[in-house]
């Protein structure tokens, strides 16, 4: 995962964490209904707090910057 591409979006009423992969590699494996439904480059997740989401991503952030260093 990418610790400089993690952010926070508002969109309208929304809020969401996004996280991608390096160099955009579809690297995810996703699933629909239970079932493999291939890979992507990004994870999304919704939150209803903007201070959350700011707070997530930049744990997120150190969390990978120190994964980078292993």
């Amino acid at each position: 995962m990418n610790a400089n591409a993690a952010l926070f979006e508002v969109t309208g009423k929304n809020v969401f964490v996004n996280l991608y992969t390096n160099n955009k590699e579809k690297i995810i494996k996703t699933s629909e209904n239970g079932k493999p439904s291939g890979f992507v480059n990004a994870i999304i997740i919704r939150m209803d707090d903007i201070e959350k989401a700011r707070q997530l991503t930049e744990t997120f952030k150190q969390t990978l910057k120190q994964c980078e260093r292993l």
